[in-house]
């Protein structure tokens, strides 16, 4: 009893974290796929299809809920008889997605099918068959730090009700994404297998089928590409009067209190760190601490929150905050500092969504800056690019 009691709190508790303080969008998911290679021994079907889904939600945090509307159409031939045919399945899911960690997120489908199919062999006359049922889906999708690939695991269950007898199919694949241009726009290969149970035609078929398909889908968190495209266009415009000196002062500010531009100090770090490579390390005197403290002053959140958007549209860094401290009157206290200063930055950048196994923090002490002043070294803070694939 127990052990039940402390999981439900562990659960609601992780459930807790997932929707403070929310951030919400809206997500598209598209997706168009054929099959190249179809196999299905008794019969030795081969087929050409068409198929596609497109699903529309909300994203809260961690979760996506949303309405999806998924087609499966195939025109069987077979080599071994006369056997020919159609299928069409449309199915009606509502789905919500949960992405825990960074680099895995579940799918979960439940709602309506409808199947229609159309069969003819020999002059025994067409064979049509309209069923209604159930469709349940259950997917995982893994993001390692791979940069242009990544695995999906598919499952799917329609339970088709005809007459005195239901209809089961089943759908089991692995798929393999590629998105080696833009990140949203994704090319795959799908292996897997169903079987086909159909009952009332010329004779009753139980096999199963081997599938191979190749497609292309879109996944995309709306607003988030459009804020950070009109982000961007600000932020073109904000230079560009910078730079013809037309910016007036409470312009300045307001800008920077909206957390959209950063300085010219900031803008040249955070470039450091996104077009860097392996081994190199940079240094952010815009990341500020309280004298002789780890308090993280107010004006650092700003490329605190740049850093957390590039870890978070990248799931492909590793990073090391680098933590450093001035002369104490001990290496101890001096090492303590150094690694509670690095330490806050790191809890920061992982309640802004960052994996925390993607980040470390070290303190170093005065090791190697003992020729900065106190002053100096209360804005000094060093991030090291560990891995980037």
């Amino acid at each position: 009893m127990k052990k039940k009691l402390v999981i439900v709190i562990v659960f609601i508790y992780i459930l807790s974290l997932s929707f403070s303080t929310p951030k919400i969008e809206f997500r598209l998911s598209a997706d168009f796929y054929s099959n190249p290679y179809f196999y299905e021994c008794i019969e030795k079907m081969h087929c050409r299809s068409l198929n596609g889904s497109i699903m529309l939600g909300v994203a809260i945090n961690k979760f996506t809920i949303g309405l999806e509307v998924f087609e499966n159409y195939y025109s069987l031939n077979s080599s071994g008889s006369d056997l020919k045919g159609a299928w069409n399945i449309i199915r009606g899911t509502i789905d919500l997605y949960y992405k825990p960690i960074n680099w895995f997120e579940l799918k979960w489908g439940f709602g309506g099918a409808w199947y229609r199919s159309s069969f003819n062999e020999n002059s025994t006359g067409i064979t049509v068959k309209n069923e209604g049922g159930l469709s349940i889906i259950l997917n995982a999708a893994f993001f390692p730090p791979f940069q242009y690939i990544h695995p999906e695991l598919i499952n799917r269950l329609d339970l088709f009700f005809f007459k005195n007898y239901v209809t089961p199919y089943y759908y089991g694949a692995i798929k393999c994404v590629f998105h080696p241009f833009i990140k949203w726009i994704n090319i795959y290969i799908e292996a897997g297998g169903m079987t086909w149970i159909n009952n009332d035609m010329p004779y009753d078929i139980k096999t199963g089928m081997f599938i191979w398909s190749a497609g292309i889908y879109i996944d995309l968190s709306i607003m988030s590409s459009i804020n950070k495209m009109k982000n961007d266009i600000r932020r073109i415009q904000y230079y560009k009067k910078e730079k013809n000196g037309i910016i007036p002062e409470k312009e300045i500010q307001t800008e920077r209190e909206k957390k959209l531009i950063l300085s010219k100090e900031e803008m040249y770090d955070f470039n450091l760190l996104k077009n860097g490579k392996v081994g190199d390390i940079i240094i952010f005197n815009s990341i500020k601490f309280s004298t002789d403290s780890s308090v993280i002053k107010e004006q650092s959140f700003i490329i605190l929150d740049k850093i957390a958007e590039l870890l978070n549209s990248d799931n492909n860094f590793e990073i090391e905050i680098r933590g450093h401290s001035g002369k104490l009157e001990n290496l101890e206290e001096e090492l303590l500092l150094s690694q509670e200063r690095a330490d806050k930055v790191r809890e920061y950048l992982i309640k802004k969504g960052i994996n925390k196994y993607t980040i470390i923090a070290n303190g170093y002490g005065s090791l190697y800056t003992d020729k900065l002043t106190k002053e100096e070294l209360d804005e000094y803070l060093e991030i090291k690019i560990i891995k980037k694939y």
